[in-house]
């Protein structure tokens, strides 16, 4: 009998596996730390796990797990991993109660639809596992705006560590579609605009590596996900058709190749990934024109394919995405030119979410003071886009501005709101100063406070109004997909 696939979440891991063999065996050739403590003689019932494909693909429920399993446990199809056979292709999902600690570690990923995502096969014995050098994977978020890089650990699915940037195409254009229009002037511009970005990438995984202190040797894979004309400059297929009605992509179909095959074959004079020649590269498929494979990771991430109810997700960023529907009618995905305000840029004080940033604001009714969470507890230096979000919702709950977005008459030039006052270019809050301090929810050094003691924040009419454009953008997608399905936002589960 040719070997069967076994597909195990939340790690995403795909092995081959031979009929008959133990469930049990195949699980730890993850090198996970599990909880089998009878020793897999099936007492203790800790090796918990959850069948997500056909029933044939496993054995028949032994009478140890008749006696074991609840009621319930059956019905969802719940497993004792030690007293489980491989029958034939099988997808499973590790229990919090055989992952114990390692369940929070563990990134939960959905790979049961193979429409969307194929995963690559991954061959492991137990004597080359113990064998192996340690295993190290990187995931990227290649956004218009912001460059996001994940350095994991493959045998426990743990993230190590972060590291990002902006993404210095914005030199040549905040959207995609300047960039686009820079690409296909010429051959030079194309390698221009692809060596900005690969750049950032070898900078991000050198930030990464130093951190933990391993060798680019160690990484077997990388995992690329992006908006379709960030996915087409980064691999160099040609933009042209992105540019101009119907917005075609030059290609859908996921990639799956090593360094070598992909860099010497599409980028030509382009830098290439200072990683090994064969390092594994993903990018999942492409949906459409200007919906890419950051929105079918989104899919994935949430499982929305799977809610038996309607569901709306965002994807908030420069080039937004959303998809609307559920896992029994279908779901339908649209794409809006949102700019890159709620990432921070086109902000007065908008930066990336990293130390020092502000991310949570919290207005008081009464003095208008307000409360900060800032990355790192330390004195802030500017705004994050979760807490651009906050301060305007905080600023219309507490009247300093109105529906309209413009500043309430009542508190603009009022000597009881301090924090209200008009600037070079309109009114401005005021969110820190030294001489009006924000509340924070954590002690400041007197060292830090008096190096950024001339620094203050706050936030203007133009702001305001970057958001609102923002804003309106991903309504108006939203109320397209909502039309498109003759629903409303009362539809919205």
């Amino acid at each position: 009998m040719p070997p069967f696939h076994l597909i195990i979440d939340p790690y995403s891991r795909k092995l081959v596996v031979n009929e008959g063999g133990l469930l049990l065996d195949a699980i730890m050739e993850l090198n996970l730390e599990i909880n089998a403590s009878c020793g897999g003689i099936g007492t203790c019932g800790k090796c918990l796990i959850q069948n997500l494909s056909a029933e044939d693909s496993l054995n028949q429920l032994t009478e140890k797990e008749q006696t074991i399993l609840t009621p319930d446990q059956i019905t969802q199809c719940y497993r004792l991993a030690c007293q489980t056979q491989i029958m034939g292709d099988s997808y499973i999902r590790l229990t919090e109660k055989i992952l114990g600690k390692a369940y929070k570690k563990a990134q939960i990923m959905n790979t049961q639809n193979d429409s969307l995502i194929q995963k690559p096969i991954v061959n492991r014995s137990p004597s080359a596992l113990s064998d192996r050098e340690p295993e190290y994977g990187l995931a990227f978020d290649l956004g218009t705006t912001t460059i996001v890089g994940y350095l994991v650990d493959l045998k426990s699915g743990e993230i190590m560590v972060t590291d990002s940037m902006f993404n210095p195409q914005i030199t040549i254009g905040e959207d995609v579609i300047s960039r686009i229009a820079f690409a296909e002037k010429s051959k030079d511009n194309t390698v221009k605009i692809q060596n900005l970005v690969i750049n950032a990438f070898n900078q991000i995984i050198s930030n990464l590596i130093e951190r933990e202190n391993i060798q680019t040797s160690n990484i077997s894979e990388l995992v690329l996900v992006g908006n379709t004309a960030m996915h087409h400059i980064f691999f160099g297929f040609p933009v042209d058709d992105l540019g101009r009605s119907p917005y075609l992509p030059a290609i859908k179909e996921a990639l799956y190749k090593t360094n070598n095959d992909i860099f010497f074959e599409r980028l030509g004079l382009a830098s290439r990934l200072r990683l090994n020649g064969e390092t594994m590269i993903y990018s999942p498929p492409i949906i459409a024109g200007f919906v890419g494979g950051d929105t079918v990771a989104d899919i994935i991430a949430v499982r929305q394919d799977q809610y038996p109810t309607n569901v709306l997700m965002v994807d908030i960023g420069t080039n937004g995405e959303m998809t609307l529907g559920d896992g029994k009618d279908g779901i339908i995905a649209a794409s809006v030119a949102a700019g890159p305000a709620f990432e921070g840029a086109q902000i007065t004080f908008g930066m990336r979410g990293e130390t020092g940033a502000i991310e949570r604001v919290v207005i008081d009714l009464l003095t208008l003071i307000p409360e900060i969470e800032v990355i790192g507890n330390t004195t802030p230096i500017g705004l994050c886009g979760s807490a651009i979000i906050d301060i305007v919702a905080e600023m219309l709950r507490s009247k300093i501005i109105t529906r309209s977005g413009n500043f309430n008459k009542n508190y603009r030039e009022n000597s009881n709101y301090p924090r209200i006052r008009k600037g070079k270019s309109g009114y401005e809050y005021i969110i820190h100063s030294l001489e009006l301090p924000a509340k924070f929810n954590f002690s400041l050094t007197e060292e830090i406070e008096t190096s950024r003691k001339n620094l203050e924040i706050y936030i203007t009419q133009g702001d305001i109004r970057e958001i609102q454009k923002a804003k309106g953008a991903f309504l108006s997608g939203a109320l397209i997909l909502l039309d498109e399905k003759s629903q409303t936002a009362a539809d919205l589960d």
